[in-house]
């Protein structure tokens, strides 16, 4: 079914005289254009949050993503077992900063929380 629009989509722009090229170019452009639209509000709210470790780990995990997709393209292997296997180091990587990040309020609640005792006495 997918093999079915995208078919669609370089005929039809091919019938208009547009090469492929361009047709692949207009895709990207305007997938990117919407994705960034979509994404903006999202990032605001994150930066007003202060959630820099997090903005962090998903421009770092996307770029990633990006260069091995890249590779596995490149390379012609088989790319959704491969690909799995980054989404999943990903998933780990997420999971550990959440978990120091956790540790690290819970130390930093507890020394407040002593010295707010010390204080009144």
């Amino acid at each position: 079914m997918k093999d079915f629009y995208i078919h669609f989509l370089k005929d039809m722009f091919t019938g208009l005289g547009i090469s492929e090229s361009v047709v692949y170019f207009i895709l990207g452009f305007l997938s990117i254009s919407i994705v960034y639209l979509l994404l903006k509000p999202i990032v605001r709210i994150l930066v007003l949050l202060q959630w820099d470790k997090f903005l962090t780990f998903l421009l770092s995990s996307v770029f990633v993503l990006a260069l091995t997709v890249s590779f596995l393209i490149l390379t012609s292997e088989s790319a959704f077992g491969h690909a799995a296997k980054v989404i999943l180091g990903f998933c780990s990587f997420g999971f550990l900063l959440c978990s120091v990040q956790l540790f690290r309020l819970l130390l930093s609640t507890g020394k407040s929380s002593k010295q707010s005792v010390t204080q009144k006495v």
